[in-house]
Order: structure tokens, then C-alpha cells, then sequence
């Protein structure tokens, strides 16, 4: 069991949990980019990335106001809200590039590189609920036509 699964486990009861966690923790965790999220945008990946690193010069630390939203359907995690802040701190640690064989690296990061960032993970009955909450979420930012919204769970 995965710190994710384990906080889910110990909010059994709860249908939103709100926590701070180590990036270490988000980027062991196996986190799906279901298909109605919208393209990758390497500029976007890129400015955020530059915006952390200011801010770890700034501040001596990194710091990301905005919290990573993380469906759970069906024993799996799934990104809802915040792909483009998962990727730029998947770049930031040079994790971005899956490996050939499809395992994780084993992330380790020395006290000063392993800051806490805010993530909400919604358990969804249905998988409809994930494209509902991304909709709720993403309210004002323009929604491209031709998202790939699925049918089905089977389509994600």
C-alpha cells in the first residue's frame, strides 16, 4: 500500500480529502492521466518550472499556492486538476520521461529538496464524477472543444 492508498484508507469515511504532502509521496504514487485532461503544453510545464525554482531562490524553498486535485475510482488514482503542476515538478526532479520498462525510480530526496505541496483527492463512485469535477474546476479557464470526453470507464 502506497502513502496515497493509505490516506485514502484512513479517510474511509471521507468523499474529499484535503492534506499537504512530500513531493517524494506524489511522485512514488502511480497517478493516471485520464483522457479528458488537455494536451501537455511543454511551454506551460516549462513556466511553472521557472516559477519554482524562482521561488526556491527566493524563498529558500519550493512552494506551489496551488493544491494537485487526484481522482479515486476504483482502487486507482487519477489526475483531475493540476497535470501541468504534476509534469513541471516530475521535470523538476528529471523524472518527466517514464523509463523504458515502465517502472518508477526509487525517489529519494535529501529534507531540502522534499517540500510539501497541497493535494485534494476526490473518491468518485462513477468515473463521470472526475469529468465533473474537472469541468467544475476548470469553470474559467476556456475548455477546447474537442476534449476527448469519455463514454465510459472503459474509454479512459
Amino acid at each position: 500500500m502506497n502513502w496515497l492508498e493509505y490516506l485514502v484508507e484512513q479517510n474511509k469515511h471521507e468523499r474529499i480529502i484535503s492534506e499537504r504532502v512530500n513531493v517524494s509521496i506524489l511522485l512514488a504514487s502511480d497517478i493516471l492521466i485520464p483522457k479528458f485532461q488537455r494536451d501537455k503544453v511543454q511551454e506551460h510545464i516549462d513556466e511553472i518550472v521557472k516559477a519554482l525554482r524562482t521561488t526556491k531562490e527566493k524563498y529558500g524553498q519550493f512552494e506551489m499556492i496551488s493544491v494537485i486535485t487526484i481522482g479515486y475510482f476504483k482502487k486507482k488514482f487519477y489526475m483531475i486538476d493540476g497535470q501541468h503542476r504534476y509534469s513541471a515538478i516530475k521535470s523538476l526532479y528529471g523524472l518527466y520521461h517514464e523509463h523504458e520498462d515502465g517502472l518508477r525510480p526509487h525517489i529519494v530526496l535529501s529534507d531540502e529538496e522534499d517540500w510539501k505541496l497541497g493535494i485534494t483527492i476526490v473518491r468518485c463512485g462513477e468515473f463521470k464524477e472526475m469529468q465533473s469535477a474537472f469541468l467544475t474546476l476548470n469553470k474559467a479557464m476556456p475548455i477546447a472543444e474537442d476534449l476527448r470526453f469519455a463514454d465510459n470507464e472503459d474509454e479512459m
